[in-house]
């Protein structure tokens, strides 16, 4: 899923910090004191802020997941199903 795009750093970090808080994982912590890069991933979830332009919040989130697993292809990582990213 994709969130509503067009918010600001601050709506955003707390509306992740919300879902975090309310899935009861230690990774709300995480988010609270600062996650690095604004990532933190519970199992198979990403949450994630990305800045994109006026009015493509949708295309700057399929650049940002682009981004995201060559990062992961880069390293030799696999998902969490053990297929490679």
């Amino acid at each position: 899923m994709i969130g509503p795009g067009e918010l600001s750093r601050t709506v955003a970090r707390d509306s992740i910090q919300q879902t975090l808080s309310r899935m009861g994982t230690p990774m709300a912590d995480v988010w609270r004191k600062g996650a690095k890069d604004d990532t933190v991933t519970v199992g198979n979830f990403v949450f994630a802020i990305y800045q994109h332009k006026q009015g493509q919040s949708q295309e700057g989130a399929v650049e940002w997941r682009k981004d995201f697993a060559a990062l992961f292809r880069a390293h030799g990582q696999r998902s969490a199903f053990g297929t490679p990213v």
